[in-house]
Parts: C-alpha cells; structure tokens; sequence
C-alpha cells in the first residue's frame, strides 16, 4: 500500500537536539585526539620547558571537557537556523509530496502494484487516484489508514 503524504515541516527542537548529540560525540573525539597529541608533543620536548609541557597538559585534558560542549551548542545553534530557513522555504513551496509504501513480510510473494495519486489542485479541488494493478486477477483492496506507528525496516539477506 503506498500512503500520498506531503512533508510541510521539520521540528526544530528535535532535530537541533539529535545534532547537538551527534556534534557532543565529535566533539569528545576532537578533545581526546587534542589531548593525545599535546602529551605526545609534551614528551619530545626538553626537561628545560616544564612550564610549557605543565601548560600543555592542562589545555589537553582541559578539551576532552571543553571541546564537547563547545561542539553541541555550536551545532545546536546552526541545525536550528538552518532548519527554520529550510520549514520557511518549505512553507514558501506549501511542502514536498512523498510517497510512503508499506512493506510487509511477504511482500516478495505478491505481485507489485503501483499508485499514482495526482495532488488537488486550484481548477480539481478532488484528488485523482490511478492504480495500476499487475495482479492477474485484477482484484484491488480498498485503501486502509496508515498503520500508527513504522516497523522498522528488514535489512537484505545477503546469504550466498
């Protein structure tokens, strides 16, 4: 079953949050390669610049701390601007059409079926709906609501 769907907008919050996570964890990897490289620079330099290698350290430990934090407030502010930027543009545009097909575990047996969904418009306030049916005894189903929560997706069996 194929579900006409038109994606209008995309929460701010929620998506500034996933790439704050995501910008945390690059962040931390950021801070521990900074940190591992200043001790490693601090071990070849001479005994005479214990100053400097003291200083060194501190600043290398101080990243594994810092550098997170500044990572995921950095890409928290960005993803929320370029996301509310993307929902004006998406606005301006009254959305994009997608399709969404139901895939179900035995999907491989039934023979394929296609729909085409014109969207209403100014002139045809109605929606057309054209389907295209492979199945030899041209039986069709009525359409039914899409299902209230997504099943994740079965990956390939790649057994040779």
């Amino acid at each position: 079953m194929v579900y006409n769907v038109v994606f209008k907008k995309i929460s701010v919050l929620k998506s500034s949050l996933l790439n704050a996570i995501i910008g945390f964890i690059f962040g931390l990897i950021y801070g521990l390669l900074f940190y591992f490289t200043t001790s490693t620079i601090t071990t070849s330099l001479p005994s005479t610049l214990s100053s400097s290698t003291n200083f060194m350290n501190q600043l290398g430990v101080a990243m594994i701390f810092v550098m997170p934090l500044i990572f995921a407030l950095l890409y928290f502010i960005f993803t929320a601007i370029a996301v509310f930027i993307f929902n004006l543009f998406l606005a301006l545009i009254k959305g994009i059409p997608m399709q969404i097909e139901e895939i179900s575990e035995n999907s491989h047996n039934k023979q394929s079926e296609t729909t085409i969904k014109k969207l209403p418009s100014k002139n045809n306030p109605t929606s057309n709906t054209s389907k295209i049916n492979n199945n030899p005894t041209n039986q069709t189903t009525p359409p039914r609501a899409p299902p209230l929560s997504i099943q994740p997706a079965t990956l390939p069996n790649f057994n040779y």
